[in-house]
């Protein structure tokens, strides 16, 4: 049995590996900037049927805080654009929030 629990540990730890579904985001990409990446690149998931904004970091730098949030609401009829919602992200461009689509342009995320 006790050779049991390490075998165990790491099918966890794998399975955690394996579990998170998102997408790196683009670094000073220039197919992104040239738009052969799409016109609205987005990052999906595995555990939550959402999706949000897959953007393109062109600079960094570290005397920057740690502590913003990025927000987006896109507004239009581009691709994913098609089904806008709020989006927070972190300073790593993780998800923090989304609203999810309800079909309905958002001009008051930040009321």
């Amino acid at each position: 049995m006790a050779t049991m629990f390490p075998v165990l540990s790491l099918a966890v730890s794998l399975h955690a590996c394996v579990a998170n579904a998102e997408q790196t985001v683009y670094v000073s990409s220039g197919s992104y900037d040239e738009g052969n990446l799409g016109k609205y690149p987005v990052q999906d998931f595995k555990s939550v049927q959402r999706i949000a904004p897959r953007p393109n970091v062109v600079r960094q730098d570290s005397r920057c805080t740690k502590e913003l949030f990025t927000f987006f609401s896109p507004r239009g009829y581009v691709e994913q654009a098609k089904h806008p919602q709020a989006t927070i992200l972190d300073h790593n461009e993780h998800l923090i929030w989304t609203s999810g689509s309800d079909n309905k342009q958002i001009y008051n995320l930040m009321e």
